[in-house]
Parts: C-alpha cells; structure tokens; sequence
C-alpha cells in the first residue's frame, strides 16, 4: 500500500504535453522519485 501511494504522489504533470487529469489521472508514474528517499523529494 504504501508504494502505490508513492507512486500517486510523486507521478509527475510536467512530462505530459496538455496535461488534463481527466485523461491522464495522477500523471505519470515515477519510479526514481518514488524509491528516493525522502529527504530528496
């Protein structure tokens, strides 16, 4: 549970061209910013 929250918190908006949550939802995932360890989020 945790890393799926991870990962909805740190997918990132900045990667999508018109971004638009309807279609896109939290964004797109990001493994890198996911796994880091807090201090560098």
């Amino acid at each position: 549970m945790q890393i799926t929250n991870d990962l909805l918190n740190t997918a990132r908006t900045d990667t999508l061209a018109n971004y638009d949550p309807s279609i896109y939802g939290k964004g797109e995932a990001s493994l890198s910013q996911a796994l880091a360890p807090v201090a560098i989020h």
